[in-house]
């Protein structure tokens, strides 16, 4: 599954990528008719890799436009998740 950005220019930002912008792909192709990725499906998740391509995700894998060749810096200052959902409510004693 792959979820695309453009990273910010300009200094640190916070990026969120919601699970549902996640599409699986083969390669540089999205593969058609799969439903995007779900927070149940996340429980699997073993892995999280940060991938640099020319390649769009869609099902032609075109090459992005204006891709430019060259070097390429991006610092990753935290990961981690978030909900758009409200937290439980809490009761003090």
């Amino acid at each position: 599954y792959q979820a695309a950005f453009k990273p910010p220019t300009g200094g640190r930002a916070t990026v969120k990528l919601p699970f549902d912008a996640f599409r699986l792909v083969r390669g540089p192709r999205l593969v058609p008719g799969v439903p995007p990725l779900s927070a149940a499906q996340t429980n699997e998740t073993y892995q999280i890799s940060l991938v640099v391509s020319k390649f769009e995700v869609s099902e032609t894998g075109a090459a992005l436009p204006g891709f430019e060749e060259g070097l390429f810096a991006m610092r990753l200052h935290e990961l981690g998740t978030f909900s758009t959902r409200s937290p439980p409510f809490s009761r003090s004693m």
